[in-house]
């Protein structure tokens, strides 16, 4: 199956928002093998500014553009994160901007906001959450998967 994680770049280091990924690792996984496919580039995260981002530190401002309102959020190291609530234009776009995704089963994520979880929902693609200390490239992420299958 086609799994994919949201990437910093060609190093395959996990990106914690998964909308504003710059990548995508794509991997092909069975229950006892796994290879890197290709990494594409996210087809959103080239209209949204947000504002000042600090990943590292799990902590984000949403600036007033994209049609997200402006709120900070502050994430404890290996915390789950995931909004609660969705924008019905919000989600259309993301779905309109997943390109290779769709042909996914899987994303493996960190976090993921309620536009993109309902855009990949719509597109048939489910979302497995992963702390951050379950790994910090891409790799190590499939590879806790796998052992799910």
């Amino acid at each position: 199956m086609k799994v994919a994680v949201p990437v910093k770049d060609e190093s395959l280091e996990i990106v914690t928002r998964t909308g504003r990924a710059p990548f995508f690792a794509l991997f092909d996984v069975t229950s006892d093998s796994y290879s890197f496919l290709e990494i594409i580039k996210n087809g959103h995260t080239h209209h949204h500014d947000h504002g000042p981002h600090n990943q590292d530190e799990g902590q984000h401002l949403h600036g007033d553009g994209g049609g997200h309102g402006q709120h900070h959020h502050d994430h404890d190291e290996g915390e789950s994160f995931k909004m609660d609530s969705y924008n019905a234009q919000d989600v259309e776009d993301h779905r309109r901007e997943l390109g290779g995704l769709v042909d996914c089963q899987f994303i493996l994520v960190r976090a993921l906001g309620p536009n993109m979880g309902k855009a990949l929902e719509l597109s048939g693609v489910q979302n497995r959450q992963f702390k951050k200390g379950d790994g910090a490239k891409a790799e190590e992420l499939v590879k806790k998967f796998q052992l799910e299958l």
